[in-house]
């Protein structure tokens, strides 16, 4: 009897599709040899085949061949889930830019949808296609702004499109007053979008001046120098009006103009009569023996200008008159004669008048051109034809600097 064995080779994967086909081999073996033959085909082709039962006969074996799937890339969904096979045929995972846009895949290769909270505490957003939503974004009335290049929610202070805006720790946009580490503040102002950008400068906020840096919508403090004047903002950021005085005693008055904004005052100012200076490059009051415009003047150390009398702490006298000017040269007061240095506008006292009650001496040489107080002056020691006299008697109009 002749052995009889039936062979069904079905299907064969062309382009990662199965076409199918019916194949029947009948081998009709004759002899042992044959048999081994087969059995050794068979044995190789065992891996890529799976056998099947064609009847209950027992009669015939039927041999199918594995369905495999081809490498394949790009999106698939599968059982309502999105998958991004890459170039190696594996599903991609974590962070994946695609087509400039990013998405966010699980250790599974998922797709995901929804917030995603990173390490640092930023966000992103995937929406319902998989894509990180960017720019301004707004979730229950709730503002964030998503980095246009990555996708992640900015935090702290971030300047958008020219103008400041502050996100908090969770991302969330604020509004309102922000207190910074070093007491400055800034002020972030709604738009008709619900943007809140930084205010940048002048602003009253219920009666009160802020002065906000243009550059950084950081609000300033203390003397600050405004489109070239002097202005003065205390600890909180609040502008002063009025008398501000300095560590070193000098003064300031920040005068309201119009618009409310208090600049430093400059120049000569009246206060109940009595006078002042400011220094036009500082605001700030002028103190002690000062010459402005050609003019020798003396503010006390409350920076009020004075006027008569005033001694110095050599024992010599100035006089200022009723302008605050110092006197110069000959000058006649109470029907005495005085005569001021030009170079210092100090008098040691009244022509011909001492400390005896005689005619005052004074020395001098001819060919000089100032007076000595003493014959002991050092710029007397190499003179030898020394002369004395009273002042007007000398001719000279200034007292030597080293005895005078």
């Amino acid at each position: 009897m002749r052995d009889i064995i039936h062979f069904v080779v079905m299907g064969d994967l062309v382009g990662g599709n199965m076409e199918k086909r019916n194949e029947s081999i009948y081998l009709e073996w004759i002899g042992a040899a044959l048999v081994a033959l087969a059995l050794l085909w068979l044995a190789l082709l065992a891996p890529q085949c799976a056998w099947a039962d064609e009847g209950s006969s027992g009669d015939a074996i039927q041999l199918q061949a594995a369905a495999t799937v081809d490498d394949q890339t790009g999106w698939v969904t599968a059982g309502g889930q999105t998958f991004y096979y890459g170039a190696d045929g594996q599903p991609v995972k974590w962070s994946q830019k695609i087509d400039n846009c990013w998405y966010y895949f699980n250790g599974s290769g998922v797709m995901q949808k929804g917030w995603i909270t990173w390490k640092d505490g930023t966000k992103s957003y995937f929406d319902w296609d998989g894509k990180a939503l960017t720019g301004w974004r707004s979730f229950s009335g709730v503002k964030y702004y998503f980095d246009p290049a990555t996708g992640i929610s900015e935090r702290w202070s971030q300047r958008i499109d020219g103008k400041w805006y502050y996100f908090d720790g969770k991302s969330v946009m604020q509004k309102g007053w922000v207190t910074w580490s070093d007491g400055t503040k800034s002020y972030f102002h709604p738009d008709s979008s619900g943007h809140a950008a930084a205010l940048t400068g002048w602003r009253s906020f219920n009666g009160v001046k802020y002065y906000f840096d243009p550059a950084t919508g950081i609000s300033k403090r203390w003397s600050q120098r405004i489109d070239g004047k002097w202005y003065y903002f205390d600890s909180s950021s609040r502008m002063k009006a009025g008398w501000v005085t300095w560590s070193d005693g000098t003064k300031s008055y920040f005068h309201p103009d119009s618009s409310g904004h208090a600049a430093a005052l400059t120049g000569w100012r009246s206060f109940s009569g009595v006078k002042y200076y400011f220094d036009s490059s500082t605001g700030k009051s002028l103190r002690w023996g000062q010459k402005i415009s050609g003019n020798f003047y003396y503010f006390n150390s409350s920076s009020q200008m004075h006027r008569g009398w005033l001694t110095w702490s050599d024992g010599k006298k100035s006089y200022f008159n009723s302008s605050g000017c110092a006197l110069a040269g000959w000058q006649s007061l109470a029907g005495k004669r005085y005569y001021f240095d030009p170079s210092t506008y100090k008098t040691s006292g009244p022509e011909g008048q001492s400390s005896g009650g005689a005619s005052r001496t004074v020395y001098w040489v001819a060919n000089g051109e100032v007076y000595h107080t003493t014959r002991d002056c050092v710029s007397l020691k190499r003179s030898t034809n020394i002369k004395s006299g009273t002042i007007a008697q000398s001719g000279k109009k200034r007292v030597c600097s080293n005895c005078g």
